[in-house]
């Protein structure tokens, strides 16, 4: 449903999309049959595709707008998404991510409880699909209760521990809802990675509330390239690091074992698991050696340094 047919809009949903050909369809058709869209309008930002994403979209009641390639920034193209809606809330979300259910939009709205919750975090999954590597299939949830977090100042924010401040400020884009005025009011930050978690903390500095929702899922996965993990593992180190004082985890033995026992009882051909097995070890090679790149450097190179670091065309617009 258009603005044209429906001005009531309620929720305005944000995709910054390039080259999404291969999964945009899936993302927009699930939205579309969401509840609450006939109150919702879908807003895509496009930063130069140059694949079949318009064409699919122009399947679809959407509003497509365009910039340069080289004009996408993760913080300030979401900014421009919310210049464009009309909506009282925006959910923010990517090109390959999909509702798992029909009830998304409306388990992030339910979150909005008092006037000082800004934000409803959602979560996302890898789906059990051979699509997608058995080492990262999502596990049945057993935590789905609703937390919400509040601090009546910046000093008390900063007393918790990393793991805290991890804990509440864990953000992501990928599964968001917004009220728009919490984002005129705190805008995302111009940056290469980290937007949401950046607005997270600035946030719940500032006096609002943030809420998670386990249950508002979309299933979403990226396969990487080496020097795509290399990179993302980087800058996710040093922004940890820089917000939260949290340092780099490696996954318990008991958790490398039981993902290994996943693979192998996934009932995936044989080739398919080799191929996920060589992939995941790729991605820890990678993971390790971004840490010991960020163990290497003082706090000061790390952000003359890491900052520098960018995704380049397969992070733009998911």
């Amino acid at each position: 449903m258009s603005i044209a047919e429906n001005s009531n809009i309620l929720i305005s949903i944000v995709i910054p999309v390039k080259n999404g050909g291969r999964w945009i369809e899936r993302c927009i058709s699930n939205i579309i049959n969401q509840s609450l869209f006939p109150l919702s309008e879908i807003i895509v930002i496009d930063s130069g595709s140059t694949d079949n994403t318009i064409e699919i979209l122009k399947k679809y009641s959407v509003q497509v707008h365009t910039i340069q390639p080289e004009a996408f920034n993760h913080g300030l193209t979401r900014n421009k998404g919310v210049e464009l809606s009309t909506g009282q809330y925006v959910v923010m979300t990517v090109q390959d991510a999909w509702p798992a259910d029909k009830h998304w939009l409306q388990k992030l709205l339910d979150g909005f409880t008092d006037d000082l919750v800004a934000g409803v975090c959602g979560e996302q999954l890898v789906p059990h699909t051979e699509e997608f590597s058995p080492l990262e299939w999502h596990v049945p949830q057993t935590d789905t209760k609703v937390k919400r977090y509040h601090f009546n100042t910046a000093a008390e924010f900063q007393q918790l521990t990393p793991n805290e401040k991890r804990r509440a400020g864990s953000w992501d884009n990928v599964t968001a809802m917004y009220k728009k005025e919490a984002l005129i009011n705190i805008p995302f930050e111009e940056t290469v990675y980290a937007e949401d978690v950046i607005w997270a903390v600035t946030a719940l500095k500032s006096g609002y509330a943030l809420v998670y929702n386990p249950t508002a899922i979309v299933y979403h996965h990226h396969f990487e390239s080496e020097e795509y993990t290399y990179n993302r593992t980087l800058l996710g180190l040093h922004y940890r690091h820089k917000y939260f004082g949290t340092a780099y985890r490696e996954a318990t033995p008991s958790r490398k074992l039981l993902r290994l026992k996943r693979l192998l009882f996934s009932g995936l051909p044989p080739a398919k698991i080799i191929f996920w097995l060589k992939y995941y070890f790729n991605k820890r090679k990678q993971a390790r050696a971004a840490h010991k790149t960020f163990t290497s450097l003082s706090l000061q190179r790390t952000d003359t340094r890491i900052n520098g670091v960018g995704f380049g065309p397969q992070k733009n617009g998911m």
